[in-house]
């Protein structure tokens, strides 16, 4: 399935070079992309959010200044979404059972992951899907001996999508979102959980 990003049009246009800015096609960003633009951005809230509107908008801070409040608002809606949701949520694939509850994808040994955003790997291979592998012990035991939070994710999610660790930060923040479910679980659950959803 093929997705798309979504078009905002602009409540308020505004001058853009000699032209007049009527909507914007919001421009996806991987996980590198968005932690660089929040270390640069620093501890502030609002210039963390102008940042992350320059990168989703691929407007200067003088074009995204002009923004009346209801456009600015509309940008930040979707940087939220962007974020926060999982690539599972926009494709949307995500399942629900007869009382519109989301039944939890769980994944196994071999589950195939539909990329959002393809990626385009070091090797220069073009990557539109990756394909999951429990983590073995000795997997888990290097990655508790990384220093960081965010150490750990990288190692132990390019493991299991059988990336190398750079590849990791091209990860729309969607994919890598559905990949942190998915390997949470391989983590955390036991045999029993994947069991009964491959017994079906």
């Amino acid at each position: 399935m093929t997705w798309t990003p979504p078009v905002h049009k602009m409540l308020c246009p505004v001058q853009h070079g000699d032209s007049l800015l009527e909507e914007i096609a919001f421009k996806p960003f991987s996980t590198g992309e968005h932690a660089a633009a929040l270390a640069k951005a620093g501890k502030d809230e609002d210039d963390r959010y102008e940042a992350l509107a320059q990168l989703a908008t691929g407007l200067p801070a003088e074009v995204i200044e002009a923004f009346r409040r209801p456009d600015y608002v509309s940008v930040s809606e979707w940087i939220n979404t962007w974020v926060w949701s999982t690539s599972a949520d926009l494709l949307e694939q995500v399942q629900r059972d007869d009382e519109g509850n989301e039944i939890e994808e769980r994944g196994h040994d071999g589950y195939v992951v539909q990329l959002l955003v393809p990626i385009r790997i070091n090797t220069g291979e073009l990557v539109s899907e990756v394909t999951l592998r429990l983590p073995e012990l000795r997997a888990t035991k290097a990655m508790k001996k990384l220093s960081t939070d965010r150490d750990k994710s990288r190692f132990i999610t390019a493991h299991c999508a059988g990336l190398m660790l750079p590849d990791v930060q091209l990860l729309s923040c969607p994919d890598w979102n559905r990949l942190q479910v998915l390997v949470g679980n391989f983590l955390n659950k036991p045999a029993a959980f994947f069991q009964s959803e491959t017994s079906k």
